[in-house]
């Protein structure tokens, strides 16, 4: 049973590049390190870390009333509501469920893609997205997976609704 790092740095190059384009360097006195998912996922197994943490890159905590460089860092929290055309449902949960699966299995900023579908009308589904941040979610949309899944599910959809929220609390047992 492997390690679980609970304090891990994820520093991208579109963070580094974000808040110096807002000119929000700061001398840490240190040199800030590169990283990359396939880098950080080979020290993981190699370390025995079968779990890890991230949290916000040590360079910036704090934005003060920059707001666009605070909103860089967060988390984007969205529900996905879906109104499926009903001779497609089954052939549109395949799909839903291959894109699900694969994004969050292989894009490190692709913390939650949890599908469901209500009792009371099965072609009405729910996605619970949650991304590390913008350009985790901008990089998702990009993939061959997720184009895939939008163009395979295009005449599928009745209706499509994102809804952008603010997590309150977040309890998982």
């Amino acid at each position: 049973m492997g390690q679980i790092d609970l304090h891990s740095h994820a520093i991208t190059k579109g963070y580094l590049d974000y808040i110096k384009a807002n000119g929000a360097e700061m001398d840490e006195g240190f040199p800030i390190p590169a990283w990359d998912a396939e880098q950080h996922i080979a020290f993981m197994d190699k370390a025995d870390i079968q779990t890890a943490v991230l949290t916000m890159p040590a360079p910036q905590p704090w934005f003060g009333e920059n707001l666009p460089l605070r909103q860089y860092g967060e988390k984007i929290v969205r529900l996905a509501e879906i109104d499926v055309v009903p001779e497609y449902l089954e052939e549109y949960m395949a799909f839903a469920k291959e894109v699900g699966e694969t994004s969050v299995k292989v894009e490190p900023g692709v913390l939650t893609l949890f599908s469901m579908q209500t009792k009371e009308d099965p072609c009405k589904i729910y996605i619970l997205e949650i991304y590390a941040d913008q350009e985790a979610y901008q990089s998702h949309i990009q993939t061959a997976h997720f184009k895939k899944y939008k163009e395979g599910t295009a005449k599928m959809v009745k209706s499509l609704k994102l809804i952008d929220v603010n997590p309150l609390a977040g309890m998982i047992k």
